[in-house]
């Protein structure tokens, strides 16, 4: 029905990180293709044919901090509550150091000595989904470590506490 009904746009944005600028943060060998792998598969016909105008793909260096925080505000603030996004994300995931329940999607800007002023803290991620995310059917892809900090303490759905179903 989704993919069907041409009243229902669909987004996506397709984040993946296989390459760092800090040398202290290991390079990844397969994220940034699976993020390729992924926006292949959505934008075919088998995959949803997603409109490659409404997906955005960042891969490695375009992966900023800066870049992925619009993608999730101000790119995806284009879907009304009709459409479908899926957000999908390869990286690593890291907890602050000294406090550890503070955990981080690691961006390829990311300095590992400062991860609150250079990471997408998860409680973030999920905070900027309700805020600025207006569609109702939304679908989180995350491959990394630490992202079940992406979930509160409680598992939910939309319209729960939680914008993330494990």
């Amino acid at each position: 029905q989704y993919f069907e009904d041409n009243h229902i746009q669909r987004y996506a944005v397709v984040i993946g990180i296989s390459d760092y600028k800090d040398p202290k943060i290991p390079n990844l060998k397969y994220a940034d293709a699976d993020a390729q792998a992924f926006y292949e598969f959505i934008t075919s016909p088998i995959g949803g044919n997603f409109n490659k105008g409404n997906v955005l793909l960042l891969k490695n260096e375009q992966a900023t901090l800066r870049n992925v925080k619009l993608a999730m505000t101000n790119f995806l603030k284009k879907a009304i509550d009709t459409d479908y996004v899926v957000i999908f994300i390869a990286g690593h995931g890291e907890p602050e150091p000294d406090r550890p329940n503070n955990l981080y999607l690691l961006m390829y800007d990311s300095e590992l000595d400062s991860l609150p002023a250079t990471a997408y803290h998860m409680e973030n991620v999920n905070a900027d989904m309700k805020r600025y995310i207006s569609a109702k059917r939304l679908v989180f892809f995350a491959d990394a470590c630490h992202s079940a900090g992406l979930t509160e303490s409680d598992v939910g759905t939309r319209g729960f506490s939680n914008t993330i179903n494990v």
